[in-house]
């Protein structure tokens, strides 16, 4: 398979792939609000995903702004 990371400002983006059992993981680290779902429709369209899940962890509830 295929591991990547993106660097993005205090953030990241992660990509795991296991490409003999056709599965992967991408993870998308932010440090600001995002539209969850917009990250997601991008991700199961551009890689023609069949079956998705999904876990949303809200951290850094007491991170000063």
């Amino acid at each position: 398979g295929v591991t990547g990371m993106v660097m993005i400002a205090e953030s990241h983006i992660s990509f795991h792939s296991f490409t003999q059992k056709d599965y992967f993981f991408f993870d998308c680290f932010s440090c600001k609000p995002f539209d969850i779902n917009v990250v997601k429709n991008y991700v199961i369209e551009t890689f023609e995903v069949g079956e998705a899940e999904e876990q949303c962890l809200m951290r850094g509830k007491n991170f000063p702004r």
